[in-house]
């Protein structure tokens, strides 16, 4: 029995190789054939969960483009546009919404910058979409949902141990027009009159 689930273990470890190997190899091809204005980045079909994480296949496939002028982005690096999943990011990203996501080093995790959003990939496959808090110099981040139900969306911590991949939210696209000042009067009047 050890040794079959030493065996699994290795074969979802060469999925996930193999996952970014593909990935890398379809923005490539991409690349070879942009112009210098234009950038091509690869709609996959991995769901980054706005809740409490979301398990993506063991096979991803890239379902087609974005092409942006390569000036709405700063830096190089591999990007992908994901969908998300879930509520905990509500108002600011919606359940389907679509954002793209830049791949960081693991040299640059140190960067970081507090309260950006990014998509963080766990080594058990598991994927978040959160505000982070940078604690890497004690060894671990804080993932942080914008929804204000914290009790059904608390904070929590991963440690840098946990991690496999973090990547930088860099645009965010949407087809929800949610009218947020309503949603924040509404908050204030069901406030009001639990006061009264």
């Amino acid at each position: 029995q050890g040794k079959g689930d030493m065996s699994k273990k290795q074969d979802a470890n060469a999925l996930k190789k193999n996952k970014i190997q593909i990935l890398r190899e379809h923005l490539q091809d991409h690349e070879d054939g942009e112009t210098s204005n234009i950038i091509s980045v690869p709609v996959v079909d991995i769901s980054a969960a706005a809740g409490y994480g979301y398990f993506n296949a063991d096979t991803i496939h890239v379902e087609g483009n974005v092409i942006l002028p390569k000036a709405m982005f700063s830096g190089n690096g591999l990007r992908y546009c994901v969908r998300i999943k879930g509520h905990s990011m509500t108002p600011t990203l919606q359940d389907s919404d679509f954002v793209i996501v830049r791949y960081l080093q693991p040299t640059e995790w140190m960067d970081m910058k507090d309260e950006r959003v990014y998509m963080v990939v766990t080594k058990d496959g598991t994927s978040f979409i959160k505000r982070v808090k940078n604690r890497l110099s004690k060894g671990f981040i804080v993932l942080t949902s914008d929804n204000v139900e914290k009790s059904e969306y608390p904070n929590f911590n991963l440690q840098t141990d946990e991690i496999h991949n973090i990547f930088y939210a860099e645009w965010h696209f949407s087809a929800k027009m949610q009218n947020i000042n309503e949603t924040y009067y509404d908050r204030m009047k069901i406030l009001e009159d639990d006061v009264d």
